[in-house]
C-alpha cells in the first residue's frame, strides 16, 4: 500500500475507534433503518448505536418519520387502503411492506381498529364477507421482516360492540362511540390496549362511560361511570396520558381519572368554526395539547392545569394555512382536520375529495390521495426505538 493510502487508512481507523467520533458520525445517518444496518458492523458499533443516551440524541435530531396513513371507508364500502406520503428511496421497502400487509391474511380485511407503536390492529373475515359474524381481530407488524410475512397475534373478543367507532342502536340504548387503542410495549403490567365505550340510555337520558383493558390476554373492566352527558355529545377522539383519559367533543373536553374514578368536563379555550375540528394530541413534554380551527388557522393550545371545569389553556402556536396552500397555487377553501400527529409534527387535512399532508416543522404540503369518504384514519410511523440485532454467542467481531 502506498504511504499516502496507508496514512489515510490509519486516520480513518483512528476516527472509527473513537467512541465520541463514531457517535457523531452515526448521529448523521438520518434513518433508524440505516442506524440498525450500521450496528451490524461489529459489537462496538452496536453498543454505541443502542446506548440510551445516544438514542435520545438521535431521536431529537431525527424524529420518527410518518410513512403514510391507513384508511377505511364508511359502512365498510371497499377494503381499507394505505396512503403513502413522499419519502426518500431509502424507505421504499418499508412503504412496500406497509401497503402489502393488508393482503397478507388468509381472508378479507374488513376494518382497521388501531395503528400505533408499529402495530396494526385489524378485523378480517376468512370467508371474505363484510359480516361481523365470524370475524377475527388480529395484530399485524407492517414494518417487520420478512417483507411478505405478517407477525400475527389473535386478540380475544372485546366486550364492546364489534368495530372501531360505531353508532349502534337498540330499543333502550345507543352505542355512540367505541375506540380501542394500543399502548406502548413498555406500558408495564402486561397491558396491551384499552377500549372505551360511550353508551347513551334513552329511558333516563344518561350516558355511561366504560373503560376495559386487555391485560394478560384477557379483557377486564377498569372503570364504569354514569354521567348526565346528552346523547348528542359524541366523543370525536381520545387520548390517554398516564392514568387520565381525555375525550374531545365539539363543545368541550371530558376528563376521566382512571385511578380516582373522578370525572369532569373542561371548557375549550375557543370553539372551532366547524364540527369535529377539536383534536387532542400529546407531546414529549407529557403535556396535553388541543388543536382548534379558526377561519384559515390551526391554533395549538397547551393545557397548563385543570381547576373544576376551567382548563388553563395557553396558545403556543398558530399555523396560517393560506400561506402553506399558496405553495400549491390554490386557495384553502373548506377543509376538515382529519388527523394531527403527536408533537404537532404533521396534519392531514381534507378538502372535498382531496387529502393534504402538511409537515408543520418544514411548512411543506403535498396532496396524498383523492377519495370520496372515509370513516377512520390511522398514521403509520417509523418504529421507535429501533429493534437492534443480537450477535450470536461466541461471535468475536469486536472491531
Amino acid at each position: 500500500m502506498p504511504p499516502a493510502a496507508a496514512e489515510s487508512s490509519s486516520s480513518v481507523s483512528l476516527v472509527l475507534r473513537s467512541q465520541e467520533l463514531l457517535g457523531e458520525i452515526l448521529l448523521r445517518v438520518g434513518f433508524p433503518t440505516t442506524l440498525v444496518r450500521a450496528a451490524l458492523a461489529c459489537k462496538r458499533w452496536l453498543r454505541v448505536a443502542s446506548d440510551p443516551v445516544f438514542l435520545r440524541l438521535f431521536r431529537a435530531s431525527h424524529p420518527p418519520r410518518l410513512l403514510g396513513f391507513y384508511a377505511t371507508g364508511y359502512g365498510r364500502l371497499g377494503p381499507p387502503e394505505f396512503w403513502p406520503v413522499r419519502q426518500p428511496p431509502e424507505l421504499a421497502s418499508a412503504l412496500a411492506r406497509a401497503a402489502s400487509i393488508l393482503d397478507a391474511l388468509p381472508g378479507r380485511v374488513t376494518d382497521i381498529v388501531d395503528c400505533r407503536h408499529g402495530r396494526l390492529h385489524v378485523c378480517f373475515s376468512r370467508g371474505g364477507s363484510c359480516s361481523s359474524n365470524g370475524e377475527l381481530e388480529v395484530v399485524l407488524s407492517p414494518l417487520q421482516y420478512p417483507a411478505g410475512g405478517a407477525v400475527m397475534l389473535q386478540l380475544p373478543p372485546a366486550p364492546g360492540i364489534a368495530g372501531h367507532s360505531r353508532c349502534y342502536s337498540t330499543h333502550t340504548a345507543t352505542f355512540s362511540h367505541r375506540s380501542i387503542q394500543f399502548l406502548a410495549e413498555n406500558g408495564g403490567d402486561g397491558l396491551q390496549c384499552f377500549e372505551l365505550e360511550q353508551t347513551y340510555y334513552r329511558n333516563n337520558r344518561q350516558t355511561n362511560l366504560k373503560v376495559n383493558v386487555l391485560q394478560d390476554s384477557a379483557w377486564r373492566n377498569r372503570i364504569s361511570i354514569t354521567t348526565g352527558l346528552p346523547g348528542s355529545k359524541l366523543i370525536t377522539n381520545v387520548l390517554l396520558m398516564a392514568s387520565k383519559l381525555y375525550m374531545a367533543t365539539d363543545d368541550n373536553v371530558l376528563l376521566l381519572d382512571l385511578e380516582s374514578t373522578s370525572f369532569c368536563i373542561i371548557e375549550l379555550p375557543e370553539r372551532s368554526d366547524f364540527f369535529h375540528h377539536c383534536q387532542l394530541l400529546k407531546a414529549d413534554d407529557s403535556r396535553v395539547y388541543l388543536v382548534t380551527v379558526r377561519r384559515e388557522q390551526l391554533r395549538f393550545w397547551q393545557q397548563r392545569s385543570v381547576s373544576g371545569s376551567v382548563g388553563n389553556w395557553l396558545l403556543v402556536d398558530t399555523v396560517y394555512l393560506d400561506k402553506i396552500f399558496s405553495n400549491l397555487g390554490t386557495a384553502v377553501g373548506f377543509f376538515k382536520v382529519a388527523f394531527v400527529g403527536d408533537n404537532a409534527e404533521f396534519v392531514l387535512l381534507q378538502s372535498g375529495r382531496r387529502f393534504y399532508y402538511i409537515d408543520i416543522r418544514c411548512g411543506t404540503i403535498e396532496e396524498v390521495v383523492q377519495r370520496d369518504s372515509f370513516s377512520g384514519i390511522w398514521p403509520l410511523m417509523m418504529i421507535w426505538p429501533p429493534s437492534f440485532p443480537k450477535f450470536k454467542e461466541g461471535y468475536d467481531q469486536n472491531e
